[in-house]
């Protein structure tokens, strides 16, 4: 996740990449449409993950939880890690470049055969690294106004929608979407939770998001990393600019609605989309979500101290296991 004014050097990267694949601009930019439809729910495309194989039973047997990788490489590339010389270098586990949505697929990879051998049912919100790394589902146009957005922001309705989609689809009971922070500030650093701090799932919520940063810290301080705690933080907070949320909120005025809320007087459109508790989406989540922020790509000294690391997804995965097992255990 990046603060609400940082353009880092993967979004330029990805915004002209866009401007110069036919393939990209053709999905940026859906056939436009005269007239919106005549029912929201008309717009929602078929969300049907493929069930796992039998899974063992761990003590994790029966969960279902979905893994949302977040960011993706070309609508939302995310934070960039650079070293104290300003290089931006290959991992040297993967080969992949220190670019968050490559990090988090990589986390979401080594943490899905753990729950799995633990007896849990595992969705990705986001397709392999063999399969490209994109979303499961494409974004689309569900407010009916001609187009998917895709100012260089965190995250937008329309293009967070098919992962909300797929999980529920999943019939997800918790979802972790994994996340590496960027600020304007190179001395930043640290680890946050988000979870909703509203309506009947707020207690679960901050339980689930408590037992995973005392998982993920702890993994994090064994690995000889000096972990600072950020606290577990709620999801409705301020991160765009005032004209970027006026703008969404007028274009999804009759999803907000049909939500029951008012889209002049909206303090939960301030939500994190992935964690489907924010009126402009289409469906609401039915799962339990939370957002680990790990830690600071753009602090140099995290990514020459933790980033480059060997074991860095290793160490992560085994945080947010753990984190899983101990709400689960009690919940």
């Amino acid at each position: 996740m990046k603060g609400a004014f940082v353009l880092t050097a993967a979004l330029v990267l990805s915004a002209s990449v866009i401007a110069c694949d036919p393939s990209a601009r053709a999905i940026a930019q859906p056939p436009v449409t005269s007239d919106a439809p005549s029912s929201l729910e008309a717009l929602s495309p078929p969300s049907t993950p493929p069930e796992p194989s039998t899974p063992a039973r761990g003590p994790l047997f029966g969960r279902r939880i979905c893994l949302d990788p977040g960011h993706d490489g070309v609508w939302a590339p995310g934070a960039t890690g650079h070293t104290r010389s300003g290089a931006v270098p290959l991992h040297p586990t993967n080969h992949v470049p220190l670019y968050e949505h490559d990090l988090t697929l990589s986390v979401a990879e080594r943490l899905q055969p753990l729950l799995e051998a633990e007896g849990a049912s595992v969705c990705l919100t986001r397709k392999s690294r063999e399969a490209g790394g994109g979303g499961q589902s494409e974004p689309y146009d569900y407010n009916g106004d001609g187009r998917v957005r895709s100012f260089a922001v965190e995250d937008t309705p329309e293009r967070t929608q098919p992962r909300i989609d797929w999980a529920n689809g999943f019939g997800a009971e918790l979802l972790v979407s994994i996340h590496f922070n960027g600020l304007d500030d190179p001395r930043a650093r640290g680890t946050e939770v988000y979870y909703t701090d509203a309506g009947p799932t707020a207690e679960a919520g901050r339980r689930l998001a408590g037992s995973m940063m005392t998982g993920l810290l702890t993994e994090l301080r064994a690995a000889g990393h000096a972990v600072q705690d950020r606290g577990l933080r709620s999801d409705a907070y301020q991160r765009y600019s005032p004209a970027e949320l006026r703008r969404m909120i007028e274009s999804h005025a009759a999803v907000i609605r049909a939500n029951g809320q008012d889209p002049a007087r909206c303090n939960d459109c301030y939500r994190l989309f992935t964690l489907g508790n924010n009126p402009m989406s289409l469906h609401p989540a039915t799962y339990l979500g939370v957002m680990v922020e790990v830690e600071f790509l753009s602090n140099p000294d995290v990514v020459e101290g933790l980033i480059l690391r060997l074991d860095l997804f290793d160490v992560i995965a085994r945080g947010l296991l753990h984190g899983i097992e101990a709400y689960s255990a009690v919940e």
